[in-house]
């Protein structure tokens, strides 16, 4: 991309976007506020930015509904839900809708831009939200599972596949065992508990030829995709 970057940002609290509209600008992003979410659509109708970041608890509409009505009419535009909350039922029900990424509000600064980034280059380097570049030989195709490493196909199985997915949304940041499973089967088990252990296995073996991508452990409690890519 050419020039400063635009940003939409939707936040209907005032310290918080002042706070992250400086951010931001110090790191070459052009970034415009609106308090509610149908200010943000009104917004977007009135000039398409580079960018849209959303709260998720919003009068007027909510994050969840702004992605939804935009991704009606937009289905390149990078959106990235931008919030406090953690549950993980929200936070798919916005992948589900079409967001590109979930990023909390307490990520360190350098790993937010990086990962604002990494979006912008997947979706206007490859003209697809759902294409993720893991690493410099590694991309994954969500919509069409394709893993490919160095060129070369890896044939992945279904459940694979939306496990690589939710780890790709929660990039270089920890997805909480709940997160994945209910992401995966809808509830938490024991038993979900031990096939996603296995499947996690099943995972690093495809992604072994390239070992600049990794999914770390945490406990057993949370796994991380760690790319080289966001630093």
């Amino acid at each position: 991309m050419n020039g400063k970057i635009t940003v939409l940002y939707a936040e209907d609290n005032s310290g918080t976007a002042s706070l992250i509209k400086m951010m931001l600008e110090r790191n070459s992003f052009v970034v415009t506020v609106e308090p509610d979410g149908e200010r943000a659509i009104e917004r977007y109708r009135a000039g398409v930015p580079d960018l849209l970041l959303l709260d998720i608890e919003m009068p007027g509409k909510s994050g969840l509904e702004v992605v939804s009505v935009i991704r009606r009419e937009n289905r390149l535009l990078p959106i990235v839900l931008f919030s406090s909350f953690v549950d993980p039922a929200i936070e798919l029900e916005a992948i589900h809708l079409g967001a590109d990424d979930c990023i909390r509000k307490d990520c360190p600064p350098e790993l937010f831009i990086a990962k604002l980034h990494n979006i912008l280059r997947r979706v206007y380097n490859k003209q697809s939200p759902s294409v993720y570049q893991l690493s410099e030989v590694t991309e994954f195709n969500s919509r069409t599972c394709a893993l490919l490493i160095d060129g070369r196909p890896v044939k992945l199985k279904t459940k694979e596949a939306e496990l690589l997915k939710l780890l790709c949304t929660r990039m270089n940041d920890w997805a909480e065992k709940e997160y994945l499973i209910m992401g995966l089967w809808g509830r938490a088990s024991l038993y979900k508990e031990r096939v996603l252990r296995k499947l996690v296995s099943a995972l690093r073996n495809r992604l072994s030829e390239d070992k600049t991508v990794q999914i770390s452990n945490k406990y057993g409690e949370a796994y991380s995709l760690v790319s080289e890519l966001i630093r």
